[in-house]
């Protein structure tokens, strides 16, 4: 079997929660890295700190094949991991985000930051662009997303973003529903 290519968005933090949350949601993930792991490779930003970090080391865990994209510049902030089979080191964000989209057949976004938040939507604008028909899956865990997703209702409502911007994705507020579309 060939697996596709699993592009996967998400902090190079980990949420400041309370200890049973940041054990459930690391569980959640794990579970979800197990299963993801059959079926894809994973393609994410090539830190080892974080989210970011945590989902590298369970796709390992669970035998998947993985793939780091790092502007070299980074290496002192998401520090570079250096367990992955395969790591592309780059210039800057934006050779990262190009090489990523190329590489990826899906993209699922996780929670996290400003970067997640900028990957989404450049993503996002490309698929409005036409420039691919890959399907965007999104974990609204705790409504980390509800602010943008207000955002983007008012931009429809005002002609600035076009109606169609969602039409590809998978919006889901609980993980094991959207693995069931992914798997």
């Amino acid at each position: 079997m060939i697996k596709k290519n699993l592009v996967i968005f998400c902090g190079a933090r980990f949420p400041d929660v309370s200890a049973e949350e940041l054990v459930l949601l690391k569980q959640q993930i794990s579970w979800a890295c197990q299963r993801l792991a059959v079926n894809y490779n994973l393609v994410y930003g090539g830190g080892h700190v974080g989210l970011m970090g945590f989902v590298a080391d369970e796709f390992l865990r669970f035998g998947g094949h993985v793939t780091g994209v790092i502007p070299h510049y980074l290496n002192t902030i998401e520090i570079q991991h250096l367990g992955l089979q395969r790591t592309e080191i780059v210039e800057d964000l934006h050779q990262r985000k190009s090489i990523m989209e190329n590489l990826g057949d899906a993209f699922l976004v996780l929670p996290g930051g400003l970067g997640t938040l900028d990957e989404l939507c450049e993503i996002l604008t490309l698929q409005t662009l036409d420039r691919h028909q890959k399907i965007v899956y999104i974990w609204n865990w705790k409504n980390t997303f509800d602010g943008f997703f207000e955002f983007i209702r008012f931009g429809i409502e005002r002609k600035f973003i076009s109606a169609e911007v969602l039409k590809s994705s998978v919006v889901q507020s609980q993980f094991e529903e959207l693995l069931k579309n992914m798997l």
